[in-house]
């Protein structure tokens, strides 16, 4: 009689037992600077947490820093959007966080910088602004799933200045209306661009309380009146005189026009007055 001999060898590995000896720890989070943010600045606001991770186990692992899906998108006070990344990565990028240690001897510690960035061009009012992320930390090569085996939960801050800006649409701070040969009636404007991101101000002020004088004159013959809007509202600059305005944060062009009141009877020669417009807040 022959007979077969059929051996079956079981093999049976526990999920994470060929890394058990791979125990890690965050041991330090910290950043290295303040964030502060101006939403109207051309360039991306970054600022550099390093993340010190110890193999705290028997063998030498590598591990890796990530931040579970359910914080993203990541965002300070639900507007404001920034992107948690590796050094290296371009501008505005927002792919998930997912950092890797080399090989690190039992009780050896490595340091990881990690990118903050605040993408540039956000309309956002001022403020400070708070969040919070979680970092999870996992022995490279673990299955799919596995748990972490540390965790550390990160509180971040961003500062958002007041910004209040004004200048002439095309020239700066400073230009000249020329009107010409002076007629009743004559309108000049200038268009006025605004960058701001709380409440604020419009103040004007006359430094001829809102005539046009003659440089070498006196007496009512060497003055011309004139009336001024600022989008067609009227502004009375025989003294200064200041709109309020309450508007989402972001640029704004407002139209100031000046209209050249009764000329008769006037001196010859060239008249003049300088207007000065301030933005402040209006807190």
């Amino acid at each position: 009689m022959i007979r077969f001999l059929v051996l079956f060898i079981l093999v049976c590995v526990t999920a994470g037992s060929a890394f058990a000896g791979c125990a890690g720890k965050i041991t330090n989070i910290k950043a290295q600077a303040p964030l502060s943010y101006s939403p109207f600045e051309p360039f991306n606001a970054r600022q550099t947490l390093v993340v010190t991770v110890q193999n705290t186990g028997t063998l030498a692992c590598r591990y890796q820093i990530s931040v579970p899906p359910r914080f993203y998108p990541l965002q300070f006070g639900g507007k404001l959007s920034f992107s948690l990344s590796g050094t290296g990565v371009s501008e505005g990028a927002s792919t998930p966080l997912a950092l890797t240690t080399p090989a690190l001897d039992p009780g050896k510690s490595t340091q990881l910088p990690v990118i903050l960035t605040v993408f540039r061009g956000q309309a956002t009012l001022s403020g400070e602004f708070a969040t919070s992320v979680e970092l999870d930390l996992t022995v490279v090569g673990t299955t799919a799933g596995n748990a972490p085996v540390d965790q550390g939960i990160v509180p971040l801050t961003c500062s958002v200045p007041p910004v209040f800006q004004i200048n002439l649409a095309g020239s700066g701070h400073r230009t000249s209306v020329q009107f010409g040969n002076l007629e009743t009636g004559q309108k000049a404007s200038v268009v006025l661009q605004t960058r701001t991101n709380n409440d604020h101000r419009l103040e004007f002020e006359s430094a001829n309380r809102g005539f046009l004088t003659l440089r070498e004159g006196s007496g009512a013959a060497s003055t011309i009146p004139y009336t001024a809007t600022l989008d067609g509202q009227p502004l009375a600059l025989t003294a200064p005189t200041a709109l309020n305005f309450s508007t989402a944060p972001g640029e704004a062009t407002r139209r100031f026009t000046v209209t050249i009141g009764d000329t008769s009877g006037k001196l010859a020669g060239i008249y003049r007055d300088v207007i000065t417009v301030a933005i402040l807040s209006s807190m």
